[in-house]
């Protein structure tokens, strides 16, 4: 699969949330909700939109959790 983000070359690693789990050597790890990621509202947000909204699901996460990008960081 792509990144939702950045779009280079990444991993769909397995879950247990409603969405996907994705591993970028880029992005890093992080969870998109399936509300997000169902929609393809992610991907109609520019690059440097996408950048952000990654940003601030990273600085949200608590410590030791995946950064979380919902409906309500769009």
């Amino acid at each position: 699969m792509d990144c939702p983000i950045c779009g280079e070359p990444a991993e769909d690693i397995a879950n247990t949330i409603d969405g996907k789990t994705v591993r970028c050597p880029s992005c890093g790890d992080y969870d998109i909700s399936g509300t997000v990621y169902d929609t393809g509202a992610l991907q109609r947000v520019e690059l440097a939109q996408r950048l952000a909204i990654l940003g601030r699901a990273k600085r949200l996460a608590q410590a030791g959790e995946r950064p979380m990008i919902t409906s309500n960081l769009l």
